[in-house]
């Protein structure tokens, strides 16, 4: 997999050709790198730009694939905190999601 540039600019992770979050970074090389950790995705596409512009872009392609991981639908928004006593919150919740991703793609190639 080719990372991004150490760049600013917003970035898509795909998971079998479905975009599951879109974020923004002014080193996105780095910040792919550390989703690899507790995001499940086998493409990443990105788009420089400047960090001035970053939230309008990433708001737009939010906007433009809606996709299941961030959570919040908005530029710029983060879950930063979780329920007390719950360690891994955010990734049991993402890979919920995932699984009911895989299981709805599954249901529409058999009807």
């Amino acid at each position: 997999m080719i990372l991004p540039p150490e760049a600013s600019g917003i970035y898509r992770l795909y998971l079998k050709g479905i975009c599951v979050y879109v974020g923004q970074s002014t080193e996105m090389g780095r910040r792919v790198k550390n989703h690899r950790r507790h995001k499940e995705f086998d493409e990443v596409r990105w788009k420089e730009c400047l960090w001035r512009d970053l939230k309008s872009e990433e708001q737009s392609a939010i906007d433009l694939y809606q996709p299941a991981l961030n959570k919040q639908r908005r530029a710029g928004c983060s879950l930063l905190t979780r329920p007390s006593g719950i360690r891994n919150f955010e990734r049991c919740d993402e890979k919920m999601i995932v699984k009911k991703m895989r299981q709805t793609a599954k249901k529409e190639r058999v009807a």
